[in-house]
Parts: structure tokens; C-alpha cells; sequence
């Protein structure tokens, strides 16, 4: 276990497993997440618990602006639900995912 400290927040992670491990729980800074976006929601745990801040999102999906394209854009549109849901002063625009 580690003391080091880990800040995880204005994330989108879509489809993804969110795995925190090996870190002090108290060293961690965790919300402002979209965990599952557009794919679901595969799984969440930090040192352990399953418990999530309530200020993330649970698979809401993105809405972006063209994900399918080469290069993709992962703006997200002007509809998606992120656009300030983030928290608030950790980025100029306060969206989750802020790009």
C-alpha cells in the first residue's frame, strides 16, 4: 500500500473498469466521473469498496460530438449532460470529460 496520492476526477470512462488498488483510501480524490458512459458501466471499486461519490454519473452517455470518426471527436455536443457536471473550478469549463 502506498502513500501516494491520486486525484481522479472530471473523467468519463466509457465501457471501462474502474479499478483503484494499492493506494491509502484517505489519498484518494475521487468524483465527477461518468463510470460506464455510452458502453455500460462494467464495474467500480476503490481499495475495495464499491461505493461511489455521489457525484458521479453512472453510465450517462456522453453524447459526443463524433466518436466513429478518423481522427475521432470527443468534444462533447451542445446536449450532452456532462457540460458543467464537473467539478466546479478544477477546469475552465467545468465539464466532466473536459477535453
Amino acid at each position: 500500500m502506498t502513500s501516494a496520492l491520486i486525484d481522479v476526477r472530471n473523467n468519463i470512462f466509457d465501457g471501462s473498469i474502474v479499478l483503484i488498488k494499492g493506494i491509502l483510501a484517505a489519498n484518494v480524490t475521487e468524483g465527477y466521473n461518468d463510470i460506464g458512459g455510452a458502453q455500460g458501466n462494467a464495474a467500480y471499486s476503490a481499495e475495495g469498496s464499491a461505493t461511489e461519490p455521489s457525484s458521479n454519473m453512472i453510465n450517462v452517455n456522453p453524447l459526443y460530438v463524433n466518436a466513429s470518426a478518423t481522427p475521432p471527436d470527443f468534444h462533447l455536443s451542445a446536449g450532452s449532460s456532462l457540460i458543467y457536471a464537473g467539478e466546479p473550478g478544477l477546469t475552465t469549463n467545468n465539464d466532466i470529460g473536459a477535453y
